[in-house]
């Protein structure tokens, strides 16, 4: 035997094992991906979500045709609830609906103004309405909020809104308008 390790058997050259850092290419195309996703889904839900002022005239619209479902789909869970029961229960609401389609000339609705950091919203709405022979305009604020990201009409404040309105004297609200 010789004293040369190359030629020693039991002693084996083993490779160094190589240290590897995270996948910083993974890394950054994940986040890449991940960010590129969130500022897709903000665009959809931003320019695809219906504005306030077209929930408003959807709101409208479903009144005009007598698409109650629709028509109730526009309201907050506590406005819908509090309509539904005022009215009578649904056939209420549907009878309400004739009556006031009877009456009822046009609506304009406006842009809306966004208030508390753009989480309340407010439309303008003109209507055009028959009193007996007289044809009366009405200018109100309708209150928007957000519930389940989508924006509702919230009939409580659009009605404190309006009654405060008329006690401080104040134009832009109906004269006790009902809805």
């Amino acid at each position: 035997m010789t004293d040369d390790p190359e030629s020693d058997s039991t002693q084996q050259a083993m490779p160094a094992p190589v240290r590897r850092g995270p996948k910083w290419g993974v890394i950054a195309i994940a986040l890449v991906l991940i960010v590129g996703a969130g500022a897709f889904a903000g665009w959809w839900f931003l320019l695809r979500a219906p504005s306030p002022a077209s929930v408003v005239q959807r709101f409208i619209d479903s009144a005009k045709a007598g698409d109650y479902d629709r028509m109730i789909s526009c309201l907050t869970r506590k406005s819908a609830t509090a309509f539904i029961k005022e009215s009578g229960g649904k056939q209420g609401v549907r009878r309400e609906m004739e009556e006031g389609r009877k009456d009822f000339l046009q609506s304009r609705v406006f842009g809306a103004t966004y208030r508390n950091g753009g989480k309340i919203a407010l439309v303008k709405m003109e209507t055009k309405t028959k009193e007996g022979s007289a044809v009366s305009t009405d200018t109100t604020d309708i209150v928007m909020v957000r519930e389940d990201s989508r924006w509702k009409i919230d009939f409580d404040a659009t009605f404190d809104l309006a009654f405060s309105k008329s006690l401080a004297g104040g134009s832009g609200s109906s004269g006790g308008g009902g809805g």
